[in-house]
């Protein structure tokens, strides 16, 4: 039996959450091009098992229809994706003595000889945590700490605020004529470690109406994020956007650089009798974007799927129904993870502080910890790590926490580049 109707559905879930996916043609069967990415059961419900894109195909006898899902990682932290970077980093350094070379071929007991899995697992707490679980729950607060040492400054650029704003010359408004087209906003981020995060979408609408909208890519031909949205009758609807919607110059496992496309189909609203309602407004500046109505003509893409035409576009200021309320900020996400090895040093160095404060602070009371306390040890340990002058047991050398100090600077200088060139309307 042939497929003679599309899937429909959200083409984007976060890790760990699901969304349904359908199609009207009955009897058929879902699979997945790579589990190991996303899952998808008899009845069509996706649920996202790692970062990245796969495939979701629906069979029907010898016939199949597919469409491109997104899996995304989203936890966001003072600039980066903290899944995203500490999957990039968490090889870069490891323990020598559990037996697994590390990307950079440094060990954190290179960093101090306190460093050591032998005594840590004495200084662990009695909470029913494994060694390994403990070590592993160490060294990501260390990972973290490094890269939030490094981009310790508040990230936001241009602060929370839609898109277009009705001045005091507002006309009544007035409905947009549909013409079969795709139509939106178009969106230009800025080179350099920018993005933008979509926090909710304005729609105005003459008539109810449930629709879906579309984030496209330049250089893609299926959506990046797909959500459903229903719009009342003369009067404005805000339709929260969840943190998949973050648009990145440089992403890492999405897109590089290019344009984005935020819209809908008129063919969809025309079908349920509704039109976009527009009124005059004056467009937001951004040091990092640029954002603008526009229409393009629809065309069937090489897939065989509804698509529409990139260039050319045409740009107006009818806004077609919508207003995107959205915050501009640093997201180094991209730039930490392929710049990772500037970050050993100061991850192991970090490490080595978190030990000796372990030493320090710790309440337990074994051998091993009596041992190293004893014979004034204890002063010794605050000394490596806040040294300011020398002793007469310890030569003068730069405690730990300066050389993290040291560290920082220098990772921040090679990362944190400065465009000072805006994008957009002044």
């Amino acid at each position: 039996m042939a497929i003679t109707t599309p899937i429909t559905g959200n083409t984007s879930v976060m890790v760990g959450q699901t969304t349904t996916l359908s199609n009207a043609t009955v009897g058929g069967n879902w699979s997945s091009s790579n589990t190991a990415i996303a899952t998808v059961n008899g009845s069509g419900v996706v649920t996202g098992v790692a970062q990245g894109a796969c495939v979701i195909v629906y069979t029907v006898g010898s016939d199949s229809i597919s469409v491109s899902l997104g899996v995304t990682t989203r936890t966001l932290s003072n600039g980066f994706d903290i899944d995203a970077v500490y999957n990039g980093l968490k090889n870069r350094v490891l323990w020598l003595s559990q037996g697994v070379t590390s990307q950079s071929r440094r060990y954190y007991e290179d960093f101090h000889t306190l460093c050591d899995t032998a005594l840590l697992d004495d200084l662990r707490p009695d909470n029913g945590s494994t060694t390994s679980a403990y070590l592993d729950n160490l060294q990501r607060s260390v990972v973290l700490n490094a890269v939030n040492a490094v981009y310790n400054a508040p990230q936001v650029i241009d602060p929370t605020r839609l898109c277009f704003y009705r001045g005091d010359w507002q006309l009544y408004p007035q409905p947009v004529a549909n013409t079969g087209q795709f139509v939106g906003l178009r969106i230009l981020v800025s080179r350099g470690d920018f993005a933008i995060k979509m926090n909710s979408v304005e729609l105005f609408f003459d008539n109810d109406c449930t629709f879906n909208m579309y984030l496209y890519n330049d250089m893609t031909l299926p959506p990046i994020y797909t959500i459903e949205v229903t719009a009342s009758a003369q009067q404005q609807v805000i339709v929260p956007l969840d943190n998949d919607a973050i648009l990145n110059w440089l992403s890492n496992t999405i897109n590089k650089g290019g344009t984005f496309y935020f819209g809908y189909y008129q063919d969809d609203i025309e079908a349920q009798g509704a039109k976009a309602m527009y009124y005059s407004v004056a467009m937001q500046s951004y040091k990092t974007a640029r954002i603008w109505a526009y229409s393009a003509q629809v065309q069937t893409d090489v897939q065989g799927n509804r698509n529409f035409k990139r260039n050319p576009i045409g740009s107006n200021n009818l806004t077609y129904g919508l207003n995107l309320e959205i915050t501009t900020y640093i997201d180094a996400t991209n730039n930490v993870i392929r710049n990772g090895h500037l970050l050993d040093n100061l991850i192991g160095l970090q490490m080595a502080a978190k030990v000796v404060e372990a030493l320090i602070f710790s309440y337990r009371a074994n051998g091993t910890q009596r041992n190293i306390m004893g014979n004034d040890a204890l002063q010794h340990l605050y000394e490596e790590l806040n040294l300011a002058k020398p002793s007469e047991e310890i030569p003068y050398s730069v405690g730990l926490r300066k050389q993290i100090n040291q560290e920082v600077v220098k990772v921040k200088q090679a990362l944190q580049k400065q465009i000072t060139k805006a994008v957009g309307i002044v």
